[in-house]
């Protein structure tokens, strides 16, 4: 069994390599979610990536909580851990 993952939303890329305003974060997680079902009827993992010196701080904590929310709202995302995914592929092998 194998699961598409993906790391558009990750603040080292975004925000440290190609120079994105926070807010660049949310917006990036915003177009993926509002448009998943359009793009792949095949389930994948979206990972939502921080970094403690990248938005371990006042700016990214703002973005990351408005993402986290964006993402809450969704109804076709589960929002998870890296352990709760392996324990639930385990079970499904």
């Amino acid at each position: 069994m194998a699961v598409l993952f993906t790391l558009e939303v990750n603040d080292m890329s975004l925000y440290i390599c190609y120079g994105n305003e926070p807010e660049a974060f949310t917006r990036v997680l915003r177009q993926i979610i509002e448009n998943v079902n359009s793009m792949s009827r095949t389930p994948f993992c979206l990972d939502i990536t921080v970094h403690a010196h990248v938005f371990g701080r006042p700016f990214g904590a703002i973005e990351f909580a408005k993402s986290l929310d964006l993402a809450k709202r969704h109804t076709t995302t589960w929002l998870t851990n890296h352990a709760e995914l392996a324990n639930r592929f385990a079970e499904a092998v």
